[in-house]
């Protein structure tokens, strides 16, 4: 990651001692927003002196060399079952060893077995919420019942997930507490006039193009995607529309078609007619820099946590447009980057008036992203958080200690 602390950091850091965190998750992979947040918070951690580990739930751990680079320990688990008793056991001998100071989970997996590894042995027990207005089903119901009374506090990523976790954790609002994402900023800016973006996908150097990164599901919105994609072609023909993330096959079969939610995803691309205007790139690596390269990013989720595809294009000098959820009105500099009305011919407007505004887009949203989202930013202050929670779980340790010596006596 390259963190390098400043002066008034390395006075801070003197003043408090390392810890050991452990990070509890569900996976470790290449893909998704939660795991890029957790492999640079883990790893910033430990440059700063914390003893860290991460314990993940199942083998699928391709960023492990990443985070042992960095110093994080990885310890690989694999639960069997949902709730699967015997590696709950394993977790908490793991526990009783390394005796953390702080156990956080990431995801909700994650957060039910690091309260249950971590209550009545470790200090601080936090969770981590990273979206908002989400249903739980019946089995995440029963599981999240048993075990949010085990957290001394939630760290959520917007101020749209810590209204939502105070609700569902039943909890006051000091103790659910925000830290949004953080990201490297460079300095470095993407050019889309270089059009290898549009000569890559679409066969053509003359066109722009508007991306959206995200998986094929309800929360992201695909159907009003494809809509905006639609309008926005019908208003200006030399516009064309990336989609990374997923691919969407042209193939109706059971094997092809995961889900009814992206069956009606394929239909709706077919009775638009978006062949060749609209390409679905499919999960890829080097999303960054593609998403680099194009001229503007556009958002259509209903639902999310703090959107790390957002904050990476804001870093990158693309201009973005986004329909209204969690914290996206606090993220944009201009309000009009946040249409009014999920109406797909309003969205296709702001994507154009974004792109001719691109200049004075980019120094705001990069301006917004140095003052609010840098790793600097995120670890200070996932550090506070840990500290005032670790003190209010060992107050309540030390009370829990008294009461018992009481009933002894």
């Amino acid at each position: 990651m390259g963190l390098k602390p400043v002066s008034a950091h390395a006075q801070r850091a003197a003043a408090l001692p390392p810890r050991r965190i452990l990070f509890v998750t569900s996976t470790l992979l290449d893909f998704g927003g939660a795991e890029k947040q957790l492999v640079g918070l883990a790893s910033g951690l430990a440059e700063r002196g914390h003893e860290v580990t991460v314990y993940t739930l199942t083998d699928k751990v391709s960023r492990a060399t990443e985070l042992q680079a960095a110093g994080v320990r990885v310890v690989v688990g694999q639960k069997r079952r949902k709730l699967d008793l015997r590696l709950v056991r394993e977790m908490r001998a793991f526990v009783r060893q390394f005796r953390p100071d702080v156990v956080q989970g990431f995801l909700f997996d994650g957060n039910v077995y690091a309260a249950l590894a971590g209550a009545g042995i470790a200090p601080a027990v936090l969770a981590s919420e990273r979206s908002h207005n989400y249903q739980l089903n019946a089995r995440q119901r029963l599981a999240h019942g048993l075990v949010r009374r085990l957290v001394v506090g939630v760290v959520a990523n917007s101020f749209a997930g810590k209204d939502f976790a105070e609700k569902l954790y039943r909890l006051s609002a000091d103790r659910v507490e925000v830290v949004w994402n953080g990201i490297t900023v460079s300095g470095a800016r993407c050019d889309p006039s270089a059009r290898a973006l549009a000569q890559q996908f679409f066969g053509r150097t003359d066109v722009k193009v508007a991306c959206l990164v995200g998986n094929i599901k309800p929360e992201k919105d695909y159907l009003l995607a494809l809509d905006v994609a639609a309008s926005l072609v019908r208003l200006d023909a030399s516009w064309r529309v990336l989609f990374i993330g997923d691919q969407l096959s042209t193939v109706r079969d059971a094997a092809a078609d995961t889900s009814d939610y992206k069956s009606k995803v394929l239909a709706r691309f077919e009775a638009l007619e978006l062949a060749h205007k609209v390409v679905f790139a499919g999960l890829r690596k080097d999303a960054a820099t593609l998403l680099g390269q194009s001229d503007v990013l556009f958002v259509t989720s209903r639902n999310e946590g703090f959107p790390n595809a957002v904050l990476e294009a804001m870093s990158l000098g693309i201009p973005v447009v986004s329909t209204e959820f969690s914290d996206i009105r606090r993220i944009l500099p201009m309000p009009w980057q946040v249409p009014e009305r999920r109406d797909p011919g309003l969205i296709a407007e702001t994507i154009l008036r974004a792109a001719q505004a691109r200049e004075l887009l980019s120094a705001a949203q990069l301006q917004w992203v140095q003052r609010n989202a840098t790793w600097e930013h995120a670890l200070n202050a996932l550090e506070g958080v840990h500290r005032k929670f670790l003190a209010r779980g060992r107050a309540r340790q030390e009370v829990a200690g008294v009461r018992q010596l009481g009933r002894r006596r």
